[in-house]
């Protein structure tokens, strides 16, 4: 399977191509920050990552006012993940103390 293919930046230089989104898992995105050299972009499956989507459980989450904060387990492996909460989106707080209180 290919996540990479036909996604050309169609340039000479030899930075890799840019993809909006890569489905990854935990293990490879640990390995793609491990193997990160400092430059500009991080690379997965050999494109240069900006945004990845990581499917998992929830686990731990705690909500403190300002954040949300959680464990992301995919089985392959766990992240910690925190989403900072806009002070005037009452409707997304509203959501995640629903979230909170009943699961759904």
């Amino acid at each position: 399977m290919s996540f990479g293919a036909g996604m050309d930046t169609g340039g000479g230089d030899k930075k890799p191509p840019r993809r909006p989104l890569i489905p990854v898992n935990v293990r490879v995105f640990h390995d793609a920050v491990t193997q990160h050299s400092g430059g500009d972009d991080i690379e997965v499956f050999g494109a240069a990552a900006r945004v990845v989507e990581i499917l998992g459980n929830a686990r731990d989450v705690e909500h403190d006012g300002l954040a949300i904060h959680w464990t992301l387990d995919d089985f392959t492996g766990s992240v910690r993940c925190k989403m900072y909460l806009e002070e005037s989106d009452t409707t997304g707080r509203d959501k995640v103390n629903e979230i909170l209180k009943n699961g759904k």
